[in-house]
Parts: C-alpha cells; structure tokens; sequence
C-alpha cells in the first residue's frame, strides 16, 4: 500500500500559524502528502502549495523537514521522535516497483509498493537533517563535537543502532550548548 496506514486517524495541522483540529487523516508515503476525509470524498494538502508545517496524527507528530539526500535537498514529512533543539526523526518511504514479466518458473508480478526500512535522521537547529547510520555519522553531523560525543557514546556504550540511543546521544549534545 502506499499509506503507513490505511484508515484515517483524527488528527491536526498547522497551517499559517493556525491550528486546525478535528481533520481526519492518513499519510500516503509514496507522494509524501497528507489525505483528509470530507463529505465531498478524499482531499490531500500538497505540502509544496499549502504550507502545512506540522501534523498531528493518532499520537504522532509529522514535520515538514528539508533534508540532505547525497548532494541534493529535498523535503519531506517526518515523524518526530525526539522533541529537544538537536530533532531525531524517521522518514518512511514507499517505492512503487515496475511490473515483471513471467520467467521460466516464475509467474508475473504486477506493479506494486514496497515499503522501504525506516530511516533515521538527525536534525541540528537551523541545518538540514542528515541520515544517521551509526557511529560514522557522529563526525559527519556534529563535526566539532564529535570528540566528546564518541567518548560519551563509550563510556555509555550506546548502541548507535536503536533509537533510543541515538535519542540519549542528542539529548547529551543539547546540554552541551
């Protein structure tokens, strides 16, 4: 499916400074939009023409985040796990997968979604976030605090694989400033 869920959750936006509750909402991973429901039927909010910045959906919260993916910046709504200044974020994605043809054996597979492993992101304040993949991302990230940070991620043996960890490793860098 290209929806992290299929039904619609009530939830919340924030648009121009307003928060809007009450909406009903499911996220569509594959156009990175949100859907609410009306009585007209489906309607989405293309984050590029509507300035939604924040969603709040069964529990969660969605930011409208620009990112580093390689050389280029994107944006995209990510699901907020860490509420300090220095954010921890997952980004979910869906691809659509071209339809192949019957091989030998093998019967035809139509055209579908997969849904790709959840990637983790840092964000620092007033910087683009950066996928974090483990204790190599510390230098990329936090350039002039990587020192301290790799001592406090051994003296803590954090395990830079599990959220909460990398959750705890922010938490360290914000009571650094």
């Amino acid at each position: 499916s290209a929806y992290l869920d299929e039904t619609f959750r009530e939830g919340a936006i924030s648009f121009n400074r307003k928060r809007y509750v009450g909406l009903n909402l499911r996220y569509n991973q594959y156009e990175g939009t949100f859907e609410f429901e009306t009585d007209d039927g489906i309607r989405f909010f293309d984050p590029e023409v509507i300035l939604v910045d924040t969603v709040w959906m069964a529990g969660d919260t969605y930011l409208y985040i620009l990112y580093q993916s390689g050389k280029a910046r994107k944006r995209s709504f990510m699901k907020l796990i860490n509420y300090g200044a220095t954010r921890v974020l997952y980004h979910h994605q869906v691809l659509l997968m071209d339809p192949e043809p019957a091989k030998g054996y093998e019967e035809a597979r139509p055209a579908r979604f997969e849904q790709r492993p959840e990637t983790l992101f840092v964000q620092l304040p007033g910087q683009p976030a950066m996928e974090f993949r483990g204790k190599k991302s510390v230098e990329e990230i936090f350039p002039d605090d990587h020192q301290v940070l790799a001592e406090y991620i051994k003296s803590n043996r954090l395990k830079l694989k599990r959220v909460e960890d990398v959750t705890k490793l922010c938490r360290y860098f914000d009571s650094l400033r």
